[in-house]
């Protein structure tokens, strides 16, 4: 039997409402990883202080820094947990939280500017084409 046109109707809305949570999904987390990558890799801290949180970009924390000596890994399980929970819609805030990241993003006495989140945020149409072009590769 074949279906209603409702019911093809509904089911290509249906497939067409699940690829752009697959792009937003596919984008939010490509952009966590972009600025992760571009973060200087002393003691991976920088990077390890990245975080993503609904509804608003996570605050620098004044004093938050790492231990001398120590090395960090990135949180991408927390990180892609926070993208995961989300639906269409939600606003996701990715920001690097080390008291000292306004000053590798922007550059201090001597020290060169890293720009890791604001080149990411200019990649942002890239970012969602390569988005848009996985989620069409996996869903032929």
């Amino acid at each position: 039997m074949s279906k209603s046109f409702a019911d093809q109707v509904k089911a290509w809305t249906q497939k067409a409402e699940k690829r752009m949570e697959d792009v937003f999904e596919e984008a939010t987390k490509e952009v966590a990883k972009s600025i992760i990558e571009k973060a200087p890799e002393k003691s991976g801290f920088l990077a390890h202080s990245v975080e993503a949180q609904k509804g608003s970009i996570p605050p620098i924390r004044e004093g938050y820094r790492g231990e001398p000596g120590a090395t960090y890994a990135p949180k991408f399980a927390e990180i892609n947990g926070v993208i995961e929970g989300a639906k269409l819609g939600d606003t996701i805030g990715i920001g690097v939280t080390a008291h000292y990241s306004r000053f590798a993003e922007f550059g201090i006495q001597g020290h060169e500017p890293n720009g890791m989140v604001r080149l990411t945020v200019q990649d942002w149409p890239m970012i969602v084409d390569r988005a848009v072009q996985r989620v069409k590769a996996r869903k032929s």
